[in-house]
C-alpha cells in the first residue's frame, strides 16, 4: 500500500455499526469518512474519491444496491471498489450485491481481523490496478520493440512447439512474450491466458518472490541460471523440474532483451534417485543391524567360552590319564580356534558398525616381533619350516601408533603363511621406506614358500567371508575374514597392503604404515606406559607374590566364581567373593583388600557404579584407592575408556587368559605401589584419618540420587516407579519365606531391598533392610518379623518423599496396591487363568519374550483384568522370574 493514509468511506445509517467500523479502521491507520444514507454517500464519493467504500444494504430512501449502481454509473466514482457490509446473509442479497458492481460481501458480525484483512486485500488490488494502468502505458511504448521481435519469434515457434520441455520467453517486466504447447499443457491454460501476464500472475506471488525472481534478476545481468525445484502444475500436478534461464542478447551483444526459460520434467528421475537412496539407506541400516547383531552375539558367546577354555585349563592341571590329557588338549585347542573365529567376527562387525577406533601409544617394534615369534615359531618348527624375523638397520626402536592392531595384521599374514606353507620357510622382515626426524614409513613384510595364489583369484583376497577355493576352507579352516579385517585396519591407520604371489611358489604380503618416532624422554613423559613397555619394566621391578595378597572377587555368575577361584588358587592368594556391587562396598567397609577383581554386569549395583562409589570416598570404605581390575566380555568402542574414567586401574576381557590376568595384576600392583610410595613421601608418611560418622541419615536423599545419575531428574521417573512397585513385592516374598520357614529366600529378598534402597539413595530404608537381612541369616525369626512393618512404613515414607521432591508423579503412591494385589495371587486365584493362556505365559516368560508376553497379558485382561494387571506390572519391570513363580504355583500347563 501507499505510504499515505488510505481514505475509506463508510455508508451506513446505524450509528453503532459506524462507530465499530470507524474504531477498527482508525486503529489500523486508515482515514475514514462517514455518510448516513445513500445520497450523502454519493456526494462524498465524488468529493473525496475514497480508496474504498464500505456500504450497508438496508438504508432509508435509497438502499445499498441502488447506491452501488449509481456509483458505478458515474465516471468519477466507477473505479472505486465497493464492499457490502450487512447483517443480511441470503443468497439473493449476495447475488444482487455482486451484480450491481460490488467486489466483496461481508456478513455481520465478522471478526475485526477478517474485516481488516479484506479491506487491506481490496486496497492492495486497487493499488495493483493503478500500477497496472501505469504499466500499460509503458507497455504501449514497448509495442514497437515487440513487433520488431515478432518475426524472430515466429522462426522459433515451430521448434518450441515440437519439444516436450516447457519453454517461455520473458521480458524485463517478467511478462510472458511467448510460450510453447508443452508450457500450455503443463499449466492447463490457453495461449492468451498466459502471454502478456507476469510470472507472478501464473505461479503465485509467493513462489515468484521466493524461488524465481532472484534468479531472473541475475539472468538479466547476463548470468546463465540452472536450478531444480518442485512445482505444482495445474495440468500435471506436483512435478520436479530442472529449470534453465538463459539471457537473450540483442544483435550487438550489448543488452539482454529477453530471457529464455526452459523447464524439463525430471520427476521420474528424481523419484528413481530417491528410491536408490532409500534402498541404499535401507541396505546400510540392514548392514548396521547385521553388524550390531554379530557384535552382540560374539559378546554373548565369549562369556560361556570363558568357562569352557579356562575350566579345561584347570582340568589339565589335575591328575589325569594320558588319554584324558589328550582329550583336554583337544578341548583347549578347539576352544582357542573357536575364540579366534569369534574375535574375527567381533572385529569385523565393529569395523562395519563404525565402532572400532585406532588408539595410539608408544611401543617397541621388537615387542611385536617377539610376540609373533612366541606364538608361531613352535607351529612352524612342528611343520619343519624355517621361521625367521629380521629388523633392518634404520628402523626406529620406539614408535607411536596402535601396537595391538599392527601386530594383528602381521600376525594374520604370518599365521596364513605358516598355515599355507607345507615345506620351506616363512620370514618376516621389517624395513624403512622413508624416514624423517619425526616419523618413519615402515614396511612389515611376510614371505613364504607356500601354495601361492592363482592370478585370477587375487581380487578375492580381501573380500570378507571369501577364500580363493572352497576346498581351502575344508583343508585349512578359517572364516575368510582375516585379510578383510587386516585391510580395513590398514585403512583406519592410513596404511597400505600389497601382495605378490606365484601359484605353487609362494607369496609375499606387505603392510606399509607411517608411524611417529618416539624418543625415550618422550616415551616416559608424554605417554603413559602401555602394556608393551611393562615387559621391560617387570624385569627390574619388584614382583609381588600373589600368595601374600588378599583379593576380593566381585562376580555374580556362579560359574565364573568357581572358574576364577580355581584359576587363581594355584597362586595362593586369599580370596573372598561378592555377588553385587553393594556387597563389594560392604566388604570394603569391613575388611582390607589388596585388589578387587570387578565384574561389570552385576545386579543391584554394577561394577562401574561400585567403582565410582569406592573412588568417591563417601561410602566409608577403608581404602578408596584400592586397585580395581575390571573383568568383562565387552569389547566394543569406548569400553576401556569408560572403565578407566570410572576409576578402574585396568581391565581384562573374557574369556579370561590366566597368564594375562596374572600379568595385569602384577602391573597394577607395581604401578599402585610406586604411586602410593610417591604420595606417601609427598605427605610425609602421615596416616589417613577417617571422617567421623555423620548425623542420622534422611529417608530419601534427592541430591545424592541426582549426583549419581548425572543431575538428570527426567531419568529418575522409571527408576523410582520400579522401586515403588518392587519393594512391596519383595516384602511379600519375605513374609512368604517366614511363613514357610524359608529364611534363605527371605534373606535374599531383604538383600534385594537393601540394594534397591541404596540405588535410589534411601539410607534409612537401606540400614533397616541390612538389619533385617542380618536377623534372617542369624535365624532370628521374631526379630525379623518385627522389622517388616518398620520397613513397610519406611518404604511408604520414601515414596512420599520422592513425590514431594517432584521426581515422580503421585501415581507411585498407589504402589502399595501392588503389594495388596500379590496377596490375592494365591494358588486358587492363579488357577482361574485358562490353562492354554497360562501355558503360553509361562513359555514366553521362560524365553524372556517381552512382545509375546504383552500380547498374552492383553488377551488375559479381557476376562481377568486384576490378574492381568499384576502380570503387566511384573513384565514392565522385567521380573520374568516372578511371573514364572506365580504360574507354577497354581496353573499347570495345558495338556
Amino acid at each position: 500500500m501507499n505510504s499515505e493514509k488510505n481514505i475509506i468511506l463508510v455508508i451506513d445509517d446505524e450509528l453503532n455499526n459506524i462507530k465499530i467500523i470507524e474504531n477498527y479502521l482508525k486503529a489500523s491507520g486508515f482515514e475514514t469518512a462517514i455518510a448516513r444514507d445513500g445520497f450523502s454517500g454519493l456526494e462524498m464519493a465524488k468529493k473525496l474519491s475514497p480508496d474504498l467504500i464500505l456500504l450497508d444494504i438496508v438504508m432509508p430512501d435509497m438502499d445499498g444496491f441502488e447506491t452501488c449502481r449509481k456509483l458505478k454509473e458515474d465516471p468519477l466514482t466507477n473505479d472505486i471498489p465497493v464492499v457490502f457490509m450487512t447483517a443480511l446473509d441470503r443468497l439473493d442479497d449476495k447475488v444482487n450485491a455482486f451484480s450491481c458492481g460490488g467486489v466483496d460481501y461481508i456478513t455481520r458480525p465478522t471478526p475485526r481481523q477478517e474485516i481488516l484483512a479484506r479491506v487491506k486485500t481490496h486496497l492492495n488490488l486497487k493499488n495493483a490496478y493503478k500500477r497496472l494502468q501505469k504499466q500499460n502505458l509503458l507497455l504501449e511504448r514497448e509495442i514497437d520493440a515487440r513487433k520488431k521481435n515478432e518475426n524472430m519469434l515466429k522462426k522459433y515457434k515451430t521448434a518450441f512447439s515440437a519439444t516436450q520441455d516447457l519453454i517461455s520467453l520473458l521480458d524485463k517486466n517478467y511478462r510472458y512474450v511467448m510460450v510453447n504447447e508443452s508450457y500450455l499443457k503443463a499449466h492447463n491454460k490457453r495461449y492468451e491466458d498466459i502471454v502478456g501476464r507476469t510470472v507472478a500472475d501464473l505461479m503465485g506471488e509467493s513462489v515468484f518472490e521466493n524461488h524465481i525472481k532472484r534468479n531472473l534478476d541475475r539472468c538479466w545481468k547476463g548470468e546463465i541460471i540452472n536450478f531444480d525445484h518442485w512445482f505444482n502444475l495445474a495440468g500435471y500436478g506436483k512435478r520436479y523440474m530442472s529449470v534453465n534461464y538463459s539471457p537473450f542478447w540483442d544483435e550487438n551483444k550489448q543488452q539482454v532483451t529477453m530471457i529464455v526459460a526452459i523447464a524439463r520434467d525430471i520427476t521420474e528421475q528424481k523419484r528413481a534417485e530417491e528410491e536408490i537412496r532409500n534402498a541404499r539407506e535401507a541396505a546400510e541400516a540392514a548392514n548396521r543391524t547385521k553388524s550390531s547383531f554379530l557384535a552382540n552375539m560374539s559378546h554373548e558367546i565369549r562369556t560361556p567360552m570363558n568357562s569352557v577354555i579356562n575350566f579345561a585349563r584347570v582340568l589339565k592341571d589335575t591328575p589325569l590319564t594320558e588319554e584324558q590329557k589328550e582329550y583336554t588338549e583337544i578341548i583347549i585347542s578347539s576352544s582357542n580356534i573357536l575364540l579366534s573365529l569369534i574375535n574375527d567376527i567381533l572385529d569385523f562387525s565393529k569395523i562395519e558398525a563404525g565402532k572400532l577406533e585406532i588408539s595410539k601409544s608408544g611401543f617397541l617394534i621388537k615387542d611385536i616381533t617377539r610376540d609373533i615369534e612366541d606364538i608361531l615359531s613352535a607351529r612352524a618348527r612342528k611343520k619343519g619350516l624355517d621361521f625367521t624375523v629380521n629388523i633392518d638397520e634404520g628402523v626406529p626402536e620406539k614408535v607411536y601408533g596402535d601396537p595391538v592392531r599392527i601386530e594383528q595384521i602381521i600376525l594374520n599374514f604370518a599365521n596364513n603363511a605358516v598355515k599355507f606353507t607345507p615345506e620351506g620357510s616363512v620370514s618376516i622382515r621389517i624395513s624403512v621406506d622413508e624416514r624423517t626426524e619425526s616419523e618413519a614409513t615402515i614396511c612389515f613384510s611376510v614371505s613364504d614358500t607356500g601354495i601361492g595364489i592363482p592370478g585370477d583369484k587375487m581380487n578375492q583376497l580381501f573380500n570378507p567371508f571369501s577364500q580363493i577355493d572352497p576346498s581351502v576352507t575344508r583343508k585349512y579352516g578359517g572364516t575368510g575374514l582375516g585379510l578383510a579385517i587386516s585391510n580395513q585396519l590398514s585403512e583406519l591407520m592410513d596404511g597400505r597392503i600389497d601382495v605378490e604371489s606365484v601359484e605353487g611358489k609362494g607369496s609375499c604380503f606387505r603392510f606399509t604404515v607411517t608411524l611417529q618416532s618416539v624418543e625415550e624422554t618422550q616415551l616416559n613423559s608424554q605417554h603413559p606406559p602401555s602394556k608393551r613397555f611393562h615387559g621391560e619394566f617387570k624385569k627390574t621391578a619388584k614382583r609381588y607374590s600373589l600368595s601374600d595378597l588378599r583379593i576380593l572377587l566381585a562376580e555374580d555368575n556362579n560359574f565364573n566364581q568357581k572358574l576364577l577361584l580355581a584359576l587363581l588358587s594355584k597362586y595362593g592368594p586369599s580370596m573372598d567373593v561378592a555377588e553385587t556391587g553393594t556387597e563389594v562396598l560392604e566388604k570394603l567397609r569391613n575388611e582390607d583388600y589388596d585388589l578387587v577383581l570387578m565384574d561389570i554386569q552385576m545386579p543391584e549395583m554394577d561394577g562401574i557404579q561400585a567403582t565410582q562409589a569406592i573412588r568417591a570416598g563417601t561410602s566409608n570404605i577403608r581404602n578408596p584407592a584400592v586397585p580395581i581390575i575390571a573383568m568383562t566380555a565387552h569389547a566394543m568402542k569406548g569400553d576401556r575408556e569408560k572403565f578407566i574414567d570410572a576409576g578402574m586401574n585396568d581391565y581384562v576381557s573374557k574369556p579370561i587368559d590366566p597368564p594375562l590376568l596374572i600379568d595385569i595384576i602384577q602391573q597394577v600392583l607395581e604401578i599402585d605401589a610406586v604411586r602410593a610410595s610417591e604420595e606417601n613421601s609427598r605427605s610425609g608418611g602421615a596416616d589417613t584419618i577417617s571422617s567421623p560418622p555423620g548425623p542420622d541419615p534422611p529417608s530419601f536423599n534427592k541430591n545424592e540420587l541426582l549426583r549419581r545419575i548425572g543431575d538428570h531428574p527426567e531419568d529418575c521417573q522409571g527408576i523410582l516407579e520400579t522401586f515403588a512397585v518392587s519393594v512391596f513385592v519383595e516384602l511379600h516374598r519375605i513374609r512368604e519365606g517366614l511363613a514357610e520357614s524359608d529364611l534363605k529366600t527371605a534373606a535374599i529378598k531383604a538383600h534385594s531391598i537393601k540394594g534397591m534402597a541404596g540405588n535410589i539413595s534411601a539410607p534409612k530404608l537401606r540400614e533397616t533392610a541390612i538389619c533385617l537381612e542380618t536377623a534372617l541369616k542369624a535365624g532370628a525369626v521374631d526379630d525379623a518379623s518385627a522389622m517388616i512393618p518398620e520397613i513397610e512404613r519406611e518404604a511408604k515414607m520414601v515414596i512420599a518423599d520422592i513425590v514431594g521432591a517432584g521426581l515422580a508423579g503421585e501415581e507411585i503412591l498407589t504402589a502399595y496396591e501392588n503389594y495388596i494385589s500379590f496377596k490375592f495371587m494365591d494358588s486358587e486365584t492363579i488357577s482361574k487363568i485358562p490353562p492354554d493362556i497360562a501355558s503360553r505365559l509361562l513359555i514366553a516368560a521362560e524365553r524372556l519374550d517381552m512382545e509375546i508376553l504383552e500380547e498374552i497379558i492383553t488377551e488375559l485382561h479381557a476376562d481377568l483384568p486384576e490378574i492381568a494387571a499384576v502380570f503387566k506390572r511384573l513384565a514392565d519391570n522385567f521380573n520374568y522370574g516372578e511371573i514364572q513363580n506365580l504360574l507354577k504355583k497354581g496353573a499347570p500347563p495345558a495338556q
